[in-house]
């Protein structure tokens, strides 16, 4: 199995024991959603792929292990690739916590490193390392769209990255979530509606309002004219701060892993068209992977997703570690275990970037990413 992200690889394969595997998967891996039926009874099992849109199915029949499967699907399906691999620019990322949101029972906000210690260290990084700066805002959390939205945000950002300019810094982007509220600050933002216009609709009703972490949101629709636009506003911001890769993140996932079409009207796409919006979200990242090449920029994404590959050069795979709960499902069945399938097929031509696990070492061409320990203090 493939990564449960949305399009990360139109396919599903079986085998029984030693014998050959069998694969179904889409002739195109980016002409639109591809929804996975299964179906058990009685020792019996039928399994389908059902398009959004008309397009072929293929069945292929593969002699050998998981990694001639692999190699199959690779030659089936072959996207043109956005630059080259993140790993040959960057040998590694170090990951640094300025601003943390605590739980309900610590302070509401914890400083690790603070910002005259990060431009200390920054002056002494080798510059073939990738830095990421957690918490430039508190809890890195875009409030009401924006990025570096808090008084000293901008000021923070500058004097970072100001500090040692032969280095290259990773932001988020965040193309799903409309943040409003974080409640342990006692902040909040209106939904006004501009706002709404741009939010997913999978009813007649308002967007669901939803709390994650140390904020409350709505889901916005990125094949939404709004929601775009306030995006390349966010990534030009991004760039002219001085970022050099700009991660995607957040990218759209249909709620529970089921394909729920937007239903809202006034977007891109039509009421409850999956295959129209997901077409119009496609044009939209060759508009940003566009500007991101003229102005310099690497593109990664959070996760592997084959419908990324002709706008990313990298992107982030944890299965390999086990840290992620998407995968945590596997773990309870013995005869399971997780494989590098994705980074197998593709990690040629993006890189795969992984936190790290002492007791694992990646494979090779993989970019660890080392968390930086906050120094000492009297």
């Amino acid at each position: 199995m493939a990564y449960p992200g949305v399009l990360s690889a139109p396919f599903i394969a079986w085998r029984f024991g030693d014998e050959d595997w069998t694969a179904l998967c889409a002739d195109s891996p980016l002409e639109t959603p591809v929804a996975v039926k299964l179906r058990t009874d009685r020792g019996r099992f039928a399994i389908a792929l059902r398009p959004a849109a008309p397009c072929a199915i293929l069945r292929i029949r593969v002699q050998g292990t998981w990694q001639d499967l692999a190699k199959a699907l690779r030659r089936r399906w072959d996207p043109p690739p956005n630059g080259p691999p993140l790993s040959h620019v960057f040998d590694g990322i170090h990951f640094y916590v300025h601003q943390w949101i605590s739980a309900e029972d610590a302070p509401a906000l914890r400083i690790d490193w603070t910002i005259d210690e990060l431009v200390e260290r920054m002056r002494r990084e080798p510059p073939g390392t990738l830095q990421h700066v957690y918490g430039f805002d508190p809890g890195g959390v875009d409030l009401g769209g924006e990025y570096f939205w808090s008084a000293d945000g901008p000021a923070k950002v500058r004097a970072v990255l100001g500090a040692n300019p032969r280095l290259s810094h990773l932001a988020w982007l965040n193309l799903r979530t409309y943040k409003y509220a974080i409640p342990r600050l006692g902040l909040e933002r209106p939904l006004t509606p501009r706002v709404l216009a741009g939010a997913r609709r999978c009813s007649s009703g308002p967007p669901a309002r939803e709390r994650q972490y140390a904020y409350e949101l709505i889901e916005m629709c990125l094949a939404s004219p709004e929601w775009q636009q306030s995006r390349l506003r966010q990534f030009d911001r991004l760039a002219d701060l001085g970022f050099k890769v700009i991660q995607l993140d957040e990218f759209p996932v249909p709620r529970r892993w089921s394909l729920v079409p937007c239903s809202a009207t006034g977007h891109l796409h039509g009421p409850g068209d999956a295959a129209g919006e997901w077409r119009e979200i496609l044009r939209f990242l060759d508009v940003l992977a566009r500007r991101a090449r003229q102005r310099g920029i690497h593109l990664i994404c959070e996760e592997p997703s084959v419908g990324l590959l002709p706008y990313t050069c990298g992107y982030v795979d944890r299965q390999y570690n086990q840290t992620s709960e998407f995968y945590s499902i596997w773990n309870g069945s013995p005869p399971a275990r997780p494989v590098p399938l994705f980074s197998s097929m593709y990690g040629g031509r993006a890189t795969p970037c992984t936190d790290i696990n002492p007791d694992r070492h990646p494979p090779s061409g993989w970019l660890v990413n080392r968390k930086q320990a906050r120094p000492p203090r009297r």
